[in-house]
């Protein structure tokens, strides 16, 4: 007779996601004027390359399978989104809030984008295609992710990728300019 085995259980990893959808009128912000140097961001990893766009991508898919018209890729939203995600990875872990306290429609408007309506989804997970399931397989009412993702109300996209020690911080940002 053989002997038996007992397979061992796949490997979990650990999974973050939060998601912001705010149309609150608040106090002006003023915009900070830019840095003589700005810095560019940095590229994702190698393996990462286009995944940004790959978020872009799938997210305008799921709009597509709901009827609902495709979001512009903003530049801009890109560059807040990608500044995000590296202050995120430097401080060790990702947050909706800034490491100067900022949140996402401060940190727009800073980069001289006024948003009418903005909101924000982040991940920490292994690939763009785990991030969307993550985000569209929430279950209402607690599905913020997919409401931002499926929101009429939003027009544009930008996105950021870092990698962390495990997997890559992926960060959205949503808008309708005013």
């Amino acid at each position: 007779p053989l002997p038996s085995a007992t397979p061992e259980p796949a490997p979990t990893y650990p999974l973050t996601y939060t998601a912001v959808l705010t149309t609150a009128v608040e106090a002006p912000v003023t915009p900070l004027p830019p840095s003589p140097t700005p810095l560019p961001p940095a590229d994702p990893p190698s393996d990462a390359t286009g995944w940004a766009s790959e978020i872009a991508r799938l997210v305008n898919q799921a709009r597509a399978q709901h009827g609902l018209p495709p979001l512009a890729y903003n530049p801009t939203l890109v560059g807040v989104a990608q500044a995000h995600a590296e202050d995120c990875l430097q401080r060790g872990w990702g947050s909706h809030t800034g490491s100067d306290g900022s949140n996402v429609r401060t940190r727009m408007i800073r980069a001289g984008y006024n948003p009418l309506r903005w909101s924000e989804c982040w991940a920490h997970t292994r690939s763009p295609q785990d991030a969307m399931r993550i985000w569209m397989n929430e279950t209402p009412p607690n599905d913020p992710h997919r409401r931002t993702i499926l929101s009429p109300d939003l027009t544009e996209i930008g996105v950021g990728v870092v990698q962390p020690a495990w997997g890559y911080y992926f960060f959205a940002n949503f808008g309708t300019p005013r």
